[in-house]
């Protein structure tokens, strides 16, 4: 579908951009440095440490990851 469109009754919807367009738009972009209040990544990396859980590399690791941490975490934090 990506490749042929037309096949599928639509049109090609891509743009092509030049990679220097792309480092331009990167270089304006703001990250943050983190996205989760300091104390709660704290418990979350002390708990990563603990049960020997890594980053994740892929969307299933961060999806294992993640509800590996909400079990773990205490009640109290997780509902605030």
């Amino acid at each position: 579908m990506y490749s042929v469109p037309e096949i599928y009754g639509t049109r090609d919807y891509r743009v092509n951009v030049q990679s220097d367009e792309i480092a331009a738009c990167k270089s304006e972009c703001v990250y943050a440095a983190s996205v989760c209040d300091p104390l709660v990544e704290e418990i979350c990396i002390v708990l990563m440490n603990e049960h020997d859980w890594s980053l994740p590399v892929d969307y299933i690791e961060a999806v294992t990851l993640y509800h590996n941490l909400r079990g773990a975490l205490p009640n109290d934090v997780v509902e605030t």
